[in-house]
């Protein structure tokens, strides 16, 4: 990201702790899709879908307990995972 600065080896570690300190809360059956949900900001916001070629928007509704991305499209709720798409969160330039 511009303009913001950080430690690259700090960054890499706190990545790497908080993937084994969340594979071990689904390990055990513990995970709580709302808590991780609450570290995503798109929940809640429109966003673009890039899916085999094809480009559409939807807004992210959550993460289901299998971690599929869970977006309303015309009315109908598609499970996304992130193998088959990229998601952009739609941000508005400030006037």
């Amino acid at each position: 990201l511009e303009g913001i600065r950080c430690d690259i080896g700090e960054l890499a570690l706190k990545v790497s702790q908080n993937l084994v300190l969340y594979y071990e809360k689904l390990k055990k059956g513990t995970f709580d899709v709302k808590e991780f949900e609450s570290f995503c900001p798109m929940i809640g916001k429109e966003v673009t879908v890039l899916e085999n070629g094809f480009c559409y928007t939807g807004k992210a509704l959550g993460i289901d307990r299998e971690g599929y991305l869970l977006l309303e499209k015309d009315g109908e709720i598609k499970r996304l995972f992130s193998a088959e798409v990229s998601v952009r969160y739609n941000v508005r330039a400030k006037d």
